[in-house]
């Protein structure tokens, strides 16, 4: 029965220490307040503790009532930024002049932009750390339910992971440190992070239309991501950048009620 409503997660068993799954859109099409209640109730059985995510479009909202009825809570809506990078206006003015996204106050010659040398191994853990610290307004950082401390942890794994794939890594450097790195896979900007000591520089937009003219030098067409509507400052970057919004969907989390509480969510 499971089969058929559940999609096993294993980085996410990796990351919150019990089993996860992701309830299956074509479950969610068509979904079952009872035979959801039994498929989460024989998962519970089987190892005390679970967690299940859904991710629900508008067009699948007549799924809520069952999805909150088995116990899902709602933790947040995420919507999909994408640009064509030669329509892009911002980013043409950035190629012409660069340095005009720098903030007056930051000398222009401090800054740098690499691709990660995954033989650098001071880098990598300068990404890892960033990715441990910059995390604040995800959906796991949001659900009451969740650990601080699991919530930026999930980061580190996330990235420990796409540093041991073919993911690319640019950074931004500041006086040859590494302030801030951006993980993508062709067109899509899978996850960037800033250190928290340069969240507030104002070299966002510097980074990010870097990132952005780096892609369209390769011959990319577009860029597209994903990002939590929770996130302002982030979503006010994308707005500043000339990103356009598409696909709106609401996220729900699933605990089992003995993982609700403190330190008890670990095996």
């Amino acid at each position: 029965m499971a089969e058929n409503c559940l999609t096993y997660l294993e980085y996410e068993t990796r990351n919150l220490g019990m089993p996860s799954y992701d309830l299956t859109q074509n479950f969610i099409d068509s979904a079952d307040k009872g035979r959801l209640a039994c498929v989460l109730a024989e998962k519970t059985a089987q190892s005390n503790k679970l967690f299940v995510q859904a991710r629900v479009v508008p067009e699948q909202f007549s799924a809520l009532t069952a999805i909150e009825a088995a116990g899902f809570s709602f933790v947040e809506t995420t919507v999909d930024p994408y640009t064509v990078l030669s329509k892009n206006s911002v980013l043409r003015i950035f190629q012409e002049n660069p340095g005009s996204f720098v903030p007056k106050r930051i000398n222009f010659d401090t800054l740098g932009f690499k691709d990660l040398d995954r033989n650098d191994q001071a880098a990598c853990e300068s990404v890892k750390r960033i990715a441990a610290e910059s995390f604040v307004k995800d959906r796991f950082h949001v659900d009451p339910r969740c650990p601080e401390h699991l919530a930026d942890k999930r980061f580190v794994y996330w990235v420990e992971d796409l540093l041991k794939g073919d993911t690319l890594f640019q950074l931004l450097l500041y006086d040859d440190d590494v302030i801030g790195f951006m993980a993508s896979k062709g067109q899509h900007l899978i996850l960037a992070g800033f250190s928290r000591k340069y969240s507030a520089s104002g070299l966002g937009d510097y980074f990010w239309l870097s990132v952005l003219a780096n892609m369209a030098s390769e011959n990319l067409t577009q860029a597209h991501t994903r990002i939590s509507v929770n996130n302002i400052p982030v979503l006010n970057l994308y707005v500043r950048l000339g990103f356009k919004f598409r696909d709106p969907a609401a996220m729900f989390h699933y605990w089992s009620n003995d993982v609700t509480s403190g330190h008890n969510i670990l095996l």
